[in-house]
This record gives C-alpha cells, structure tokens and sequence, in this order.
C-alpha cells in the first residue's frame, strides 16, 4: 500500500512538472529601468552605435514592468544628452512615465508601446526628437506629453483610452501628423505653444482643444484634413463674414468677425464650437452633445449671440472666459458634471430664457466668477446640485428666473455684493438664497415655497431682505449669528482638550497597573523560591 501511494505522488509530480515546464520556459524576461544622464551612458544599454548622425546608439526590445522600478520611477529615463540615439521595439508598463526624456537632442523613439503607467511619453526641454509609431494605451493621464521643447515631430502615433490623448505645452515649431487619437477623455491640447503644425490626424470621440492668453499661442496650422468622427476639423483665423460648412465634426475660430455657425452638429468631441478672440458672429441651432471639455467656448470674444443651441451631456457647457457683451438665450442644456453655463471674469452679457438641468456639480449650474453687472433673467435652473452660483461677483441683476428642486441651494452668494436677486420663484431646495460674506444685496419679490431655509445669511450684513413671499418650513429668513460660530469652535477645542486629558490619564493608570503587576508577580517568585 505505501509503494502504491508513493507511485501516485511520483505520478502527479511529474505531471505538474510537465505543465510547469511550458509556462516557465514561456515566461516574459523583464529588464531592469534604464537611466542614462549623459553621452558616455549609452554605451552601458545599447545594442549598437557610437552616437554618431550616421550611427546612433540603439536601445531594443527592452520590456521594463513596474516590478523592477521605484516608486515614481520611469522605464527609461534620459536626460542632458546630445548624442544621437533610438529607442525601438521597447515595452513599458505599470511606470510612473514610460520613456522619459529631460534636456535631450537627438533622439528617435520608435514603435514602443507604453500602457499602464501615470504618463506614456514626456519630453521635457529638448530639441530634435522624433516620435514614430509608438502606442500610448491606458495610461491614467497623458498619452503623449511636449513641455518648452522644439521641433518635435509626432508622426503615426496611437493614444487610446488615456486620461489625455497628447498635450503640446509652451512649445515651438512641432509637427503632429498621421497620428490616431481615440476614446480619450480629452483628445489633442495645445496650450501656450507657437506654430504647431496638425496634418492628417484621426480623432475619434476625442478633438483639438486650444489654450492661450495671446492669438499667437492659439496661431496654428491645423488643416482640415484632420477628422474628428471621419468628419473634418474647421480652424479658420483671421477672416470675417463666412458661414460656416454644416458637415464639420469641431469648429475653431481664430481673431474672426461676422461669422455664422448655425445648423450643426459638433458632438462627442473635445470641444463642439471655440471662439478666440472673435466679435460680431452667431451660434445658433447647433446640437453638442458628450463634448469631453466644452459645448460652447468663449474666450476673449465679445458681441458674440448664442441662441437656440442644445447641449447635452457635457463637462461644461457654455463657457465665457473673459468675455464680454454677448447674448445667451434659449439655450437647453441638460445632464452634466461641471457647469451649465459659467461666465468668468465676464461682464455686460445677457443669459434668457436658458434651461438648465441635471447638472451635478456644487459651483452651480449657473456660475459666475469675478463677473459684473450681467442680467441673468427668465432662466431656469432646475434638479441640479445647485442652482445658481455666484462668487466674487457684483452689480448683477438676477431677475424672474425659477430655481426648483436642487440638491442643496438655489441661489448662492458668496463673498459677492450689491447684486439684485428679484422676483424669483424658488422652491423646494434645501436652501432657498444662501449669502456668506456677501453685503449690500438687494433680494425682494421672490416666491419662496418649500425650501428648509428659505433665506439663510451668515457673516452678512447690509442686505435688504423684503417683500418675499414665504411658504411651508421656515416661514422667516434666518441669520447665522456669528457669535454661534464661535461658540461651536470653543466647544470642539474643550471637547479635544478633555479627550487629550482623559488619554494621559488612561496611560498613566495603565503604566501603574502594569508596575504594580510586576511588583506582584516577583513577591509570587520569590515566595515560591
């Protein structure tokens, strides 16, 4: 019976090794980081090559995992090299950056495929590089990112499910051609960078999104052989009295007057429609819908009219930056996670007739920042997280709009003075009007029906609260005293300093149990000797 039993445990041993066999010999090397931080250090990772134009060092085949880094390590790090040098055939994941180039010339990066890292690709301070069909996959933030470098050119890249697809930031004289960006939560960004030319690039569910404070940062060659969902990118700049093509997939436009967007659909994009430093024009008509970044986006425009448009799950959606003198009416827009329509430092514009709902956002889904004396009148702003939000704001006329059914306010102050909040209808919030440190407010004429608070003040004074009307829960506004608050503070520092009390006394007592247990248990020994 034992030599029966120690033939099945031969047996199975075998077998198990007959199955392990396969899978260790199969198993993937992983190579050890690479961290080269000047010329000579090439020679200790490459396969070839002196450094040389004509015969660069070559890095291949490598395949780093994040098992063999340090924590916020890269998979290959180079940095204040000039020698000529290729990395090909390499394979990163699980890195804090993938390949990471630092004050480098010279360089080629090619048919790598980075995925699972923080960053796929960052080239910081350089000059000279080439990116060449290399695959950005999966990383948590950017696919590929070009920080105060030139003449980078990216040809026939692929970023799929990133955070950011690419971002070109403070740089000069790059190229982006043939590349395919697709399903990122943003696509391509270029900010504060000059002469960026963007060929042939395919984006899907993704688009360009521009920043900058000067038209020169926004001045590009983008050609409308870029596609976003199989349709072509509008970047006009400069021009005056065109209405733009129907069948476009994202409009740009640069320093232009007398333009029309009207009649289109700019969906599931980065942005839908951006206007830069423009004057005079129209958004009418258009349908945005799963924009990533922006429905509508101002920026440094004035006189522009929106009307009419439909903007639907968005991140935000009608966006004024620094703009001023436009019109805003009737406009829905519903479900998003930012912002419905945020006017920041913007002043003398007009919001009527907008709807905006399901916005589940705690800045509002109206929100006005720094702005000045705008009228928001006849909008409503219903089922949100908040309804309408302002900060830092003052001399704005907010008239006859109804806020019903937010999370928490309907109309909030805060830190902002000598606003009209007039005739409202505002129900069923927690909050009804919500001021903090906001004085010389005028809120009168207003139905208030069914909010827990209907007018709650707190560190506020010189408002004028009149002539509202009050239904149901508490019928009277509600002043937070001040005094409270500090009462509230004094009892949390006594109930802290009681606890720190009773905790050095518990260890006190403990120490002398314990002195006293040891005191008891040699007494015990030495009786029993």
């Amino acid at each position: 019976m034992g030599v029966l039993i120690t033939i099945i445990l031969i047996t199975s041993l075998c077998m198990s090794l007959l199955f392990l066999i396969p899978s260790i010999i199969n198993a993937p090397h992983f190579d050890q980081s690479i961290k080269i931080t000047q010329n000579s250090d090439f020679a200790s990772y490459s396969s070839q090559g002196n450094g040389t134009r004509f015969n660069p060092y070559v890095i291949e085949n490598k395949i780093i995992d994040n098992n063999n880094l340090q924590s916020y390590g890269s998979g290959i790090d180079i940095s204040n090299t000039d020698a000529y040098f290729i990395i090909k055939n390499c394979q990163v994941k699980n890195a804090y950056q993938g390949i990471y180039l630092r004050n480098v010339r010279n360089g080629m990066l090619s048919n790598n495929e980075i995925f699972y890292s923080s960053d796929g690709i960052e080239i910081l301070y350089s000059e000279n590089v080439s990116v060449i069909n290399n695959t950005l996959k999966n990383n948590r933030y950017i696919g590929l990112y070009l920080y105060d470098s030139i003449n980078i050119t990216v040809y026939n890249n692929t970023a799929i499910h990133n955070s950011n697809g690419m971002e070109i930031r403070n740089s000069e004289n790059c190229t982006i051609i043939n590349n395919t960006l697709s399903y990122n939560d943003d696509g391509l960004l270029l900010s504060y960078s000059k002469n960026i030319q963007i060929s042939n690039n395919s984006l899907i569910q993704d688009g360009i999104g521009l920043l900058g404070s000067i038209i020169s940062y926004l001045d590009h060659n983008i050609t409308s052989d870029n596609l976003v969902n199989g349709r072509p990118i509008y970047y006009l700049k400069h021009q005056s009295g065109i209405v733009v093509p129907e069948n476009v997939g994202q409009v740009i436009l640069l320093n232009c007057s007398s333009i029309n967007v009207l009649n289109m659909n700019c969906s599931n994009s980065m942005d839908g429609i951006s206007l830069f430093f423009c004057n005079d024009s129209m958004i009418k008509s258009t349908i945005l819908e799963h924009n990533s970044r922006y429905g509508i986006n101002l920026a440094f425009s004035r006189n522009i009219t929106i009307d009419n448009n439909t903007v639907n799950n968005f991140s935000l959606g009608i966006y004024l930056y620094i703009s001023h003198n436009n019109s805003l009416t009737n406009n829905n827009l519903s479900v998003g996670s930012s912002q419905g329509i945020y006017l920041y430092y913007s002043f003398n514009n007009t919001l009527e007739n907008n709807s905006v709902s399901l916005c589940d956002y705690y800045l509002g889904s109206i929100h006005l920042y720094s702005s000045v004396n705008n009228l928001v009148f006849n909008n409503t702003a219903n089922q949100n997280r908040q309804g309408i939000y302002i900060e830092y704001s003052e001399l704005n006329t907010f008239c006859n709009n109804t806020c019903n059914q937010n999370q928490y306010y309907g109309i909030y102050l805060r830190r902002s003075d000598k606003n009209q909040i007039l005739f409202n209808n505002i129900n069923e919030n927690i909050y009804g009007v919500y001021l903090t440190y906001s004085d010389d407010n005028n809120i009168s004429w207003n139905s208030l029906y069914q909010n827990l608070l209907h007018v709650f003040e707190r560190n506020s004074i010189g408002n004028e609260i009149k002539n509202n009307t009050y239904q149901n829960r508490n019928p009277e506004p509600y002043y937070y005293p001040w005094h409270l608050e500090i009462w509230i503070y004094m009892v949390i520092i006594a109930l802290v300093v009681v606890i720190s009390i009773l905790s050095h006394l518990i260890i006190h007592i403990r120490k002398i149990s314990k002195k006293e247990f040891n005191k008891t248990a040699k007494n015990e020994l030495k009786r029993g000797t």
